[in-house]
């Protein structure tokens, strides 16, 4: 990371808003400063099974085509969003003292393990962004 870089630990719920499109003005300010190197997204190791899937269940769901999908998922991984490994056990204890997904706490984990806020949109975390 660079030198004089703010850092932001990002969801899935973050990302997903941004790929299609949801116009969230924060979250669209964020990715557009990370797309100019101006801030560095870190999130944690399950981000990308998490926006994934999330794409394959908005094609069930008739929300996006396949081929749609597929041009996400390529987008989405050109970002190269760093992510970072959780201690799971830790993830765990967390997710049970905090009331919140096993997904959810690791993104939780990483910003207070890398002391960066948290850029979320979902309704479980923002008190914690």
């Amino acid at each position: 990371m660079a030198v004089n870089v703010k850092t932001f630990v990002i969801d899935a719920s973050a990302v997903l808003s941004f790929l299609l499109s949801e116009e969230t003005p924060n979250i669209d300010q964020r990715f557009n400063e990370f797309l100019n190197s101006e801030i560095q997204l870190v999130s944690s190791a399950l981000l990308p099974y998490e926006v994934l899937n999330s794409l394959k269940m908005s094609v069930i769901r008739k929300r996006i085509s396949s081929p749609q999908a597929l041009e996400l998922a390529e987008t989405f991984l050109d970002y190269h969003i760093l992510t970072k490994q959780v201690n799971y056990k830790d993830c765990l204890k967390l997710a049970l003292s905090e009331n919140l997904t096993f997904y959810d706490a690791s993104y939780l984990r990483v910003s207070k393990d890398l002391h960066h806020p948290l850029i979320t949109l979902d309704p479980h975390l923002q008190k914690y962004a």
